[in-house]
């Protein structure tokens, strides 16, 4: 499947378009992309699609040199990362590479009470569980602190965006999500 080397195609262009809101909208793609395939990989890509759109938001943070050398950096390894089969470790490498990077970047540049990366996660978690999954799937494929998560999750309305379901409608909806 392509669907990696699409992913690395598609958040370089939307990082080089500073287009958080297509980064924030990708993120939740991708993190459907991971529940289909259950594969805790695909959700790097939400993490990062995310935390880029979170930092691109704050002016501080774009306009310094720290941005600037960490936008090189994500080029380059996005560049790398384009040309990598799937099953190859390079696709792995250059994902932890990034994440690693970014959580950096949120730990020196950020004034966030919770570093960018861990709420990119638990955002992730948030949008698995509310395509059907439990929170232990959600967590199990994020890698979100489940605290953080149940906290997340008890303290937002998720009804207004999402209907709410039995446990049997979530397990229709995820058996016809594999199926696809």
């Amino acid at each position: 499947m392509a669907v990696f080397s699409s992913n690395f195609d598609h958040l370089r262009e939307l990082f080089v378009q500073r287009n958080s809101d297509g980064l924030k909208q990708f993120a939740v793609e991708t993190s459907l992309q991971a529940l289909q395939n259950n594969d805790r990989r695909l959700v790097q890509f939400s993490i990062v699609s995310y935390s880029l759109a979170k930092l691109m938001e704050k002016p501080y943070i774009v306009h310094s040199s720290r941005w600037a050398k960490f936008s090189k950096f994500l080029l380059q390894k996005l560049a790398q990362a384009d040309k990598c089969d799937e099953a190859s470790k390079t696709c792995d490498d250059a994902l932890f590479a990034i994440v690693s990077e970014l959580r950096d970047l949120s730990s020196d540049l950020g004034r966030f009470v919770f570093n960018v990366v861990e709420k990119a996660k638990v955002k992730a978690a948030t949008e698995i569980y509310c395509h059907g999954a439990s929170i232990g799937v959600a967590i199990e494929l994020t890698g979100a602190d489940r605290k953080e998560l149940m906290s997340y999750i008890g303290g937002m309305t998720l009804a207004d965006k999402f209907e709410t379901k039995t446990v049997s409608q979530r397990l229709t909806r995820v058996e016809k999500l594999f199926k696809k």
